[in-house]
């Protein structure tokens, strides 16, 4: 009988049809052993079916309308649900690289109490290189990793700290800085995940590009920002001049 610990994907899911079933199969055929996953999908009110189209696989399934635009209510549900040792909070959109399992396991057992994946995403472009490489510069030297990175924890560990945070926006990032106030290290896996560049694809780069900056500047700056998440989510941040 295998020592390994189990471990808990959590993904938090509004309006994910098109991406979730991938997402997913991609978890169950990367893994070093799916039997010793258990898949927690937090639905905050999806109205695309997003959850009938993972009836047939292997994961559980929680239908939270009033969680819409606020995802750290999701992820704080699917930690309080999970079953795992460790845990894995996976957006719908980001699939995870071959033996991440392996990979986590190692990483959390070797005294670290959380980490991330290297980010990349899944369509090439040259501007969507040039932000992964500066991106790549950031979170090396902050550690606030945000939610596309799959960050990982140990489950006990996170429920001590709280989860994450409330904040609508920047919840993976303050997050990590709760992580490293309670004196917990994080560690960076050199394996990429990719993920989606639909945000881009959908409201042009510049104008996604100019808003994330905003946020992470209004972030580091210690100045308010999750009043925006409303619009964020939505979309409705994009569809204007910002």
């Amino acid at each position: 009988m295998s020592r390994d610990p189990l471990i808990s994907i959590v993904i938090p899911t509004l309006n994910e049809r098109g991406y979730l079933e991938r997402t997913i199969r991609s978890a169950l055929q990367n893994a070093q052993n799916s039997k010793l996953l258990e898949i927690i999908v937090v639905d905050a009110g999806s109205d695309d079916g997003t959850l009938e189209s993972v009836e047939h696989l292997p994961c559980q399934t929680f239908r939270k309308p009033d969680f819409r635009f606020k995802k750290y209510l999701s992820l704080n549900f699917g930690l309080d649900q999970s079953r795992g040792s460790f845990v894995i909070f996976l957006d719908a959109d980001t699939e995870l690289p071959k033996g991440y399992d392996g990979l986590v396991r190692q990483t959390l057992q070797q005294g670290f109490k959380a980490g991330a994946f290297e980010l990349t995403f899944a369509r090439r472009h040259f501007l969507l290189g040039v932000l992964t490489f500066f991106n790549r510069i950031r979170y090396r030297f902050d550690q606030n990793f945000f939610g596309d990175q799959a960050i990982f924890c140990q489950r006990d560990f996170a429920k001590h700290v709280g989860g994450f945070p409330v904040s609508d926006l920047m919840e993976a990032a303050l997050f990590c800085q709760r992580i490293r106030k309670y004196g917990g290290r994080l560690h960076l896996v050199d394996e990429p995940v990719k993920t989606s560049s639909r945000r881009f694809d959908e409201h042009g780069f510049w104008r996604v590009f100019w808003f994330d900056l905003g946020i992470i500047l209004r972030f580091s700056l210690r100045r308010k920002f999750a009043h925006l998440g409303k619009g964020y989510w939505s979309g409705e941040v994009f569809r204007r001049t910002i």
